[in-house]
């Protein structure tokens, strides 16, 4: 297992010198688009999230229902992100974000 590396904001900063890729866990088991038509497993996935960070009322069936569709939209107004609904790369990680989990990193647009 690698060691942490800390970096301060400046630091992390002087070392992009163009585009940044940033790589985590993918935690849905699916990279494209969660939505209507996809893989159970994914849908699921995005449940069992929505139900940890307080949407209670999400029920466990692998069906990418109104309720779950409405939970997505709130987040996305929440991160200033388009709501359509749909959990594409950006609300990955701002479902990822909203659980709160200090061992997850996460990016923030603050200065």
């Amino acid at each position: 297992m690698q060691k942490p590396v800390k970096l301060s904001r400046e630091d992390l900063l002087s070392k992009i010198t163009g585009e940044a890729f940033i790589t985590c866990e993918n935690i849905f088991g699916y990279s494209g688009v969660i939505a209507d038509s996809s893989p159970r497993f994914s849908v699921l996935s995005v449940k069992l999230l929505l139900r940890q960070i307080g949407y209670s009322h999400i029920d466990l069936s692998p069906a990418y229902d109104d309720d779950v569709k409405a939970a997505v939209r709130q987040i996305q107004k929440n991160n200033g992100l388009e709501a359509d609904g749909l959990v594409g790369p950006r609300t990955k990680l701002a479902l990822i974000k909203e659980k709160n989990d200090p061992s997850t990193p996460f990016l923030t647009s603050g200065n």
